[in-house]
This record gives C-alpha cells, structure tokens and sequence, in this order.
C-alpha cells in the first residue's frame, strides 16, 4: 500500500451476527432467512423481549413479556386495501383490516387495552 492512500473498505458477511455481552451471554441476533430479517434483543434469561422484523411487505416492532406473550406491535405493511398501519398495545389481535384512509381503534380480547390501524391507498 503506497504512503497517503486510505484502506480499502471491509465487509463482513454472514448468515447470522450474535452479540454477546462480556459473560459471552447472546444479548441481540441478527438473521435472514425465509423472507424475513429479524434483530431480536434479549433478556437476562435469553428470552426475547423487543424484535425489529421485515419482510417483503410488512415491517415490524415488537415487545414481549418475560413468557414470550405478545405485548405491543407496531407494523405497516400493505394490505388488499393499500397501506396498513397498525398499533396494538395487549394481548394479541385478530386479523383486522381497516377501510382505506381510516382510523380506528378496536379493543382487544382483554379490557382496558386497544389497537388502532390507519390504511391509506
């Protein structure tokens, strides 16, 4: 290499990347694989807690409780109808499709908790 010229730019490829803390605990995994990326951070247990997921049409951020329960999610993607959005904070939802430019808020199979889905064409 001569005197003054930058080095070349490095890549790491691979199917999967772990991080680990300093007790060598898996505390994040990032992989691809079936049309979906997935980076899911866990717990001190190893239990996956929040995830960051794509797919060819949806995009997702999820939170879990210490069963693995579904929580809370927000996502769009499209739908038959155009673009979907969708919040959900509880336990978790049904299938639900909103007409296009609407909001609604729908409560979930437990009181005091709620979804709204926004789709625009």
């Amino acid at each position: 290499m001569a005197i003054g010229q930058a080095d070349p730019p490095r890549t790491i490829e691979a199917e999967s990347f772990l991080l680990k803390d300093v007790d060598g605990n898996v505390k994040a995994k990032l992989d691809s694989k079936d049309g979906t990326t997935k980076l899911p951070f866990l717990d001190r247990a190893g239990h996956e807690r929040v995830a960051l997921k794509s797919t060819e049409n949806v995009e997702a951020f999820e939170m879990k409780d210490e069963t693995g329960r579904l929580r809370a999610t927000m996502a769009t993607g499209l739908s038959s109808v155009g673009i979907s959005s969708t919040l959900a904070v509880g336990a978790p939802w049904e299938d639900h499709v909103a007409a296009p430019g609407a909001l609604t808020a729908r409560g979930f199979h437990k009181p005091g908790v709620s979804k709204i889905e926004s789709d625009t064409t």
